[in-house]
């Protein structure tokens, strides 16, 4: 493994380049496991397994500085906290040195079972070591106990990080009551451990895995307060209580769960390692909505009324609540019951459309056809009453009006520049690009708000019959500006001799289809009195155009220079309307199903 090679030399070469060498083993860690280390001797495994510990272990500085930086991304407030270094001046490394007899000798194996009340017998010694209907190790005696017990007893005994985080609180003269009752470490706490914590401080750690180690100790300090070292031995003497019931009540032992020696972050976190700076921030937003909406719903009070903001559904002032397989969804019973091996006979999903025969459907202009087959006909009849005729007909021959629904839409009163046919669409319903900006301006919002309280083809209608001022008016009321009135009213005019010049022509090619005398009177009456009103209209329009032609031609001149075109890509004709029926097109074709 060449990169093994590399650490090795900078390690050889340049001991001094700390980063370099942590930041090595990191990417060793990263790349390989511990079973990739175990190739580089495969006749002794052991050998690169050792290697693949080291390498890890070493690696694990540059998590923790990870960790630090998640850390500060995560927690609230993490900018005030201090961190310091924990070491015990008696745990200092020394040259090695003979073993000194301690003050208090360490108990033999035959104290240990006087302690616990138990006779000192080979049976006793079975029971407490070996499980139940063990054969292998029936023949376990007190003299195997005792060897075993003499090769146990340490050179030097080793203090957990958990209690050396103890005794240095105790140290500095802290209250085991003051610090946050929490202690994180890479690693689950032992037995031991993690009685001691509950007893001194209640401090709950990342868990127990249940082993007992027998270098665990607690080392003698000096210079302590006396509350420190009462509260300290009494949580010595509820661990050895402890201990005594679970070796009295639970004789046989358990297996050991694994236990990581090479672990992670003890810091929970949904963030990974990443070098990928986008996806990290926007993975510590999401985190950070998330704590802000729990903080916000936790600070909530019950709504007093069922119809308070709070109130989340229905479900919660029904009478016959939603049954649970139906609210849920009905592919997670399907999948429940499928993981259970047992039946389902549960509503089935809707049929769905396949997306081959949606998409010719949808290029032969037959898609309503489709919304009826899989039983959406009446829906779409119901929310979307003119969708059924919008998806039959071909797009060159859809009413102009959804053009200028789509040029309402794009929400920017240049944006049409780039879209001939919407700027075709919005040039036909009068917002011409001749007109200065306040104009098309005016327009263009009185275009907005119209859509929003009139039906867009009875729009359309007006538009062609020339009654687009009356149409707005009946729908509007006193609301549409005089500038407004008058450029319609205009509008109207021409649209009405476009329609005298159609209705000429098609006299002229069938004069045998006149319309009665009677008919035709009427209808210039009509005509007649149309054309008073909007030349009142026009003759108020051009009184207000001089008395605002200053400000017109201010507002013209800026319009020259702010004129930039901006690309905007071709979007559907009514995104309300084709908007809405998204998620009714996605169930169509079943994209949507979890």
């Amino acid at each position: 493994m060449g990169e093994i090679r590399r650490l090795s030399s900078t390690i050889t070469n340049d001991p001094q380049d700390l980063s370099g060498i942590v930041r090595q083993a990191y990417d060793l860690k990263k790349s390989h496991s511990i079973f990739d280390f175990e190739k580089i001797h495969p006749a002794k495994p052991s050998i690169g397994r050792k290697i693949g510990q080291a390498v890890h272990c070493l690696g694990r500085l540059h998590v923790a500085f990870l960790t630090l930086i998640r850390a500060a991304r995560r927690v609230s407030g993490f900018e005030n906290l201090r961190i310091g270094w924990s070491e015990l001046p008696s745990l200092a490394k020394t040259k090695t040195r003979a073993r000194r007899k301690s003050a208090i000798p360490a108990w033999t194996v035959a104290q240990t079972f006087k302690c616990l009340g138990l006779e000192y017998t080979d049976k006793q010694a079975r029971r407490l070591m070996c499980r139940e209907g063990d054969t292998v190790r029936q023949s376990f005696t007190r003299t195997e106990l005792v060897n075993r017990f003499d090769k146990l007893k340490p050179a030097s005994n080793e203090v957990h990080a958990e209690i050396q985080l103890i005794l240095d609180l105790a140290r500095r003269g802290i209250s085991f009551s003051t610090p946050f009752p929490y202690i994180g470490c890479s690693k689950l706490s032992c037995l031991l451990c993690a009685e001691f914590l509950a007893s001194v401080g209640s401090f709950p750690t990342r868990g127990c895995h249940g082993k007992v180690y027998d270098l665990w100790t607690i080392p003698e300090q000096k210079g302590l307060e006396q509350a420190s070292v009462d509260s300290i031995c009494s949580a010595i003497k509820k661990l050895e209580t402890r201990l005594e019931e679970i070796l009295l009540q639970n004789p046989n032992p358990k297996p050991l769960e694994k236990e990581s020696t090479i672990g992670g972050s003890s810091v929970a976190t949904a963030i990974p390692l990443t070098n990928n700076q986008y996806l990290s921030n926007l993975i510590v937003n999401r985190l950070q909505n998330e704590r802000q909406h729990a903080t916000s719903a936790a600070a909530r009070q019950r709504p007093s009324s069922p119809n308070g903001k709070d109130t989340v559904n229905e479900e919660l002032d029904s009478t016959t609540p939603i049954e649970a397989g139906e609210a849920q969804g009905y592919k997670s019973r399907r999948d429940y019951n499928r993981s259970l091996g047992i039946p389902y006979n549960g509503p089935k999903d809707p049929p769905t459309c396949p997306f081959d025969e949606f998409w010719r459907a949808y290029t032969t202009f037959s898609l309503p056809a489709i919304f009826d087959k899989f039983g959406h006909g009446n829906e779409i009849d119901r929310e979307l009453p003119h969708l059924r005729t919008f998806l039959s007909c071909p797009q060159q021959e859809r009413p102009l009006v959804w053009r200028l629904c789509h040029y309402i839409a794009l929400g920017d009163v240049n944006a049409a520049a780039s879209l001939p046919a919407v700027e075709a669409a919005a040039e036909a319903f009068g917002i011409s690009p001749h007109l200065n900006t306040r104009d098309r301006l005016q327009l263009y919002e009185f275009y907005g708000e119209l859509l929003g309280a009139a039906d867009p083809l009875l729009l359309q209608e007006a538009w062609e019959t020339g009654t687009l001022l009356r149409f707005s008016k009946d729908r509007l009321g006193t609301r549409i500006d005089s500038r407004v009135c008058s450029l319609l009213a205009g509008l109207d005019i021409s649209r009405r001799r476009v329609q005298d010049q159609v209705s000429r022509r098609k006299a002229t090619e069938a004069p045998h289809q006149a319309p009665p005398a009677a008919a035709e009177t009427k209808k210039e009456k009509l005509e007649e009195e149309r054309g008073q009103e909007e030349e009142k209209e026009t003759a108020k329009g051009k009184k207000e155009d001089v008395e605002g032609k200053k400000v017109e031609d201010k507002v013209g001149a800026e319009d020259k220079k702010q004129e930039k075109v901006t690309n905007f890509p071709m979007l559907a004709a009514v995104p309300r309307l084709l908007g809405a029926s998204w998620s009714l097109l996605l169930s169509l074709t079943g994209s949507s199903r979890g």
